[in-house]
């Protein structure tokens, strides 16, 4: 495979609610139709609960709730991207997956300060591509989401 060069990112684009997002390919481990989610008691709103996945645990984030949007029902288009976090993998859950984009680093801007969302914690920039504008998260900052509690 040819080399990219340095000032191109590869992201993984992926519609939230209204919004589309992308997240840096390098922090994804994998793609998963959404399996069957095993409640946990207690837990917070934002954690749906956990899968196994070949016998790893994996935590399962409601990116909507994360991003204090409404809650909505799983669809067959929904799908869970397992971030490769700090070794310990965790999965997100997103309302449908889109492409794989590439983005000049110098596309990529920083996130508006008028983002006063507690989600801006979790988001990173925006990215540029012609019309669309990606929010782009960072996939540590969401993993984080799971030591706040």
């Amino acid at each position: 495979a040819a080399v990219m060069p340095d000032s191109i990112v590869e992201f993984l684009s992926f519609w939230v609610g209204d919004e589309e997002y992308a997240v840096d390919i390098l922090e994804i481990g994998e793609i998963i139709k959404v399996p069957e989610i095993t409640e946990v008691p207690r837990a917070p709103q934002w954690l749906l609960g956990v899968i196994s996945l070949r016998g790893t645990v994996v935590p399962i984030l409601d990116l909507r709730i994360v991003l204090k949007l409404e809650p909505q029902e799983i669809s067959r288009s929904s799908r869970v991207l397992v971030l490769r976090a700090d070794g310990e993998p965790v999965g997100i859950l997103v309302d449908r997956v889109t492409s794989v984009v590439r983005l000049e680093r110098s596309d990529i801007e920083a996130k508006p300060q008028t983002m006063k969302l507690e989600a801006g914690d979790v988001i990173r920039g925006v990215g540029r591509i012609g019309e669309r504008i990606l929010i782009i998260l960072d996939g540590d900052s969401v993993v984080s989401v799971l030591e706040r509690t």
